[in-house]
């Protein structure tokens, strides 16, 4: 009966490390949309003159991602 246990206490270990490694890789893909996304803005900032609004879409930008 110990054997048994075991067995579904190591399967139940595998599981939970498998959903820490896929919420780790998504958490890693996020911070780099945010950045891409914050580039992008950047560099619609530097593209021209007068669009120092574009700014205040950054932080907007990242709280949504977030």
């Amino acid at each position: 009966m110990s054997s048994f246990s075991d067995d579904i206490v190591r399967v139940e270990y595998e599981r939970l490390k498998e959903e820490q490694i896929r919420r780790i890789g998504f958490r890693d893909n996020l911070i780099y949309v945010s950045l891409a996304v914050s580039g992008a803005i950047f560099a619609y900032y530097f593209g021209g003159q007068g669009r120092s609004y574009s700014l205040l879409m950054v932080p907007f930008a990242v709280s949504v991602l977030g």
